[in-house]
């Protein structure tokens, strides 16, 4: 009795339920993080430098992821790979200029005061009110202190 082997080569439409499983399983995991680049201005005028964070804060207060960047002396910033969804944000001013060849107490570097004195509001994550809604992919947020 001689038998006869099929081959058995897939086609497209047999595989298609594979390769839509494949494709829906790739395509779930998506883009979770966004990033945010602007302009911060201070009374009207760029932040000359500092620093800007941003926090993923739980519903009960809990900071669960911070992403963080240097200002530019011209306001610009952009911070990468922010969760989506709601933060809060600070900002913190640059530092005074050293002064040369002056020194504190203890050795430290003696430093100007700084550029801009901002209100303790925007440096607190807990007394900000600077919020956004981080979305997928590249966006622009600016954001005026007062």
């Amino acid at each position: 009795m001689a038998r006869t082997l099929i081959s058995a080569k897939p086609t497209m439409t047999a595989m298609l339920p594979t390769i839509l499983l494949l494709a829906v399983a790739v395509g779930c995991g998506g883009n979770k993080t966004g990033d945010v680049s602007g302009i911060v201005t201070f009374q009207g005028k760029p932040m000359p430098g500092g620093f800007i964070n941003f926090y993923t804060v739980t519903a009960d207060g809990k900071i669960t992821n911070q992403k963080s960047s240097l200002i530019g002396d011209d306001g610009t910033y952009s911070v990468t790979k922010v969760p989506i969804g709601d933060v809060k944000i600070t900002v913190q001013a640059p530092p005074g200029a050293l002064q040369e060849n002056m020194t504190e107490k203890g050795g430290m570097p003696k430093r100007l005061p700084p550029p801009v004195n901002l209100p303790l509001q925007y440096q607190s994550v807990e007394q900000t009110d600077l919020k956004y809604t981080v979305t997928p992919g590249k966006q622009t947020h600016d954001i005026e202190l007062k």
